[in-house]
């Protein structure tokens, strides 16, 4: 499939109008939290992997309420259930616009960098003759230049071992590649972050070291995590 073009433009009432459908949006979200990444990292994820047992759960302490203390808050227990389908909700209303959004820059991005490209073989022909543009296009070279990514080192976790990485490389993923749980936590931090096979965790910018441990007292973990 040929790479999809893109042509529109969006008017200042458009713009206006979006500004002010996403304040009403916020107005009614007004309870709406940000997180650090740290802060991120600590909770425990429900996700879609743990949803069914939150369903399965409330669904059973709502048929058997007798069973539950009477100490336990129990109405907070409905609240935290109705909001967080009410967040999914709300999520899936944005997520396609969102998506779309993300999609449309990637493609007009990319149309962006062709054009910049041909352009940039013009200037630096154009540039043999004009001193003043042969400065402009040796700052972009100079500029620009592109660096090659490291890859991920991969790092393998004795049964009930762990171990501290060093010059990790900030707003990357350390990731799961085992088949055991594993558990980071990063620089002086006291608190671990448990990562489940297969999944990722974004290490935060400004992060120096990262320690691993296995979980599993029986088997071998492994993980993956770039370094400067």
């Amino acid at each position: 499939m040929a790479n999809p073009l893109v042509s529109a433009t969006l008017t200042q009432q458009n713009k206006t109008d979006f500004q002010l459908s996403a304040s009403e949006m916020l107005v009614i979200l007004s309870f709406l939290v940000n997180l650090s990444p740290v802060v991120r990292r600590r909770l425990r994820k429900m996700a879609t992997k743990r949803a069914g047992y939150v369903n399965d759960v409330f669904a059973a302490v709502m048929a058997n309420l007798t069973a539950i203390p009477e100490t336990f808050d129990i109405t907070q227990y409905k609240n935290d259930k109705q909001l967080a389908d009410d967040m999914l909700l709300v999520i899936n209303i944005l997520r396609p616009i969102l998506e779309g959004a993300e999609d449309t820059l990637l493609v007009v991005g990319n149309q962006l960098m062709t054009y910049s490209d041909t352009c940039y073989t013009y200037l630096k022909r154009a540039a043999k003759d004009n001193l003043a543009l042969t400065e402009t296009v040796a700052h972009i070279a100079t500029a620009y230049k592109r660096k090659a990514a490291k890859a991920a080192i991969k790092f393998t976790l004795p049964a009930g071992g762990a171990t501290t990485v060093e010059h990790v490389v900030g707003n990357t993923r350390l990731v799961n590649i085992g088949t055991t749980v594993i558990k980071f936590k990063v620089d002086n931090e006291l608190t671990y972050t448990v990562i489940e096979p297969g999944d990722s965790e974004l290490i935060a910018t400004g992060t120096k070291t990262v320690t691993v441990a296995n979980v599993s007292i029986t088997q071998e973990g492994m993980f993956s995590v770039r370094l400067k």
